[in-house]
């Protein structure tokens, strides 16, 4: 199940998070508001959590996995988005499903039923009084981002932080091209229900995917 906040504006109250964490939205303008977006979420109902993720281009990555034709999603910074509505059905409870990467078997990413590649992530949840706060700031807790420190050390990637942070710098295009070259390593996914034995990542800079025991997403 989607939610629909909406992009921010002068007077809204928006997502602040410790630290920048990126969300998937898709336009899905209103009458009364031409800004207004579907978010990409887990879960259904009052168990749904706001996809969160510290990598952009992971971001940028699912949000490919899961748009088609007519259904196009993108992913912004958690700062450009509004999760009010969100809040108020959950009756004032934030919820976020913070990245940790995609399950995988023997170099393989496995699918949903629904064929799109499953995801890895940590939920967390905060209250918060809307009628109190001019803003909304979260901390991402120290042990998931040392968990996806972690992950991505066992991978070879140690300096994935710096990775990310060039990458944020790098021009629209640039990212794109990156983002194409890694669907066409992509191979095919692994049948929805098969068990995993690694937890995939991508280093977008030395453009190859990578896990803890091996690399490569497809033989």
């Amino acid at each position: 199940m989607k939610t629909e906040p909406s992009l921010k504006n002068a007077s809204a109250k928006v997502l602040f998070t410790i630290p920048p964490t990126f969300v998937v939205v898709r336009h899905a303008p209103k009458p009364d508001d031409p800004k207004w977006v579907e978010v990409m979420c887990e879960g259904a109902d009052t168990d749904q959590s706001i996809c969160a993720y510290l990598s952009p281009f992971d971001a940028m990555l699912d949000s490919v996995f899961n748009s088609r034709p007519g259904k196009s999603y993108y992913a912004v910074s958690a700062s450009d988005f509004v999760p009010t509505v969100f809040i108020d059905d959950l009756f004032g409870t934030l919820r976020l499903g913070i990245h940790l990467g995609w399950p995988a078997r023997d170099g393989k990413l496995i699918a949903r039923p629904n064929g799109k590649p499953m995801t890895f992530e940590k939920t967390l949840q905060w209250n918060v009084n809307l009628e109190h706060s001019r803003s909304i700031e979260v901390s991402i807790e120290q042990r998931i981002v040392d968990c996806i420190a972690r992950l991505h050390e066992s991978a070879g990637l140690p300096a994935y932080r710096n990775v990310i942070d060039d990458f944020k710098a790098w021009p629209r295009a640039r990212k794109d091209a990156v983002v194409a070259r890694a669907l066409l390593q992509l191979g095919k996914l692994q049948s929805s229900g098969t068990d995993f034995n690694q937890v995939a990542l991508y280093d977008p800079e030395k453009e190859h995917p990578c896990a803890p025991d091996r690399c490569g997403w497809a033989d």
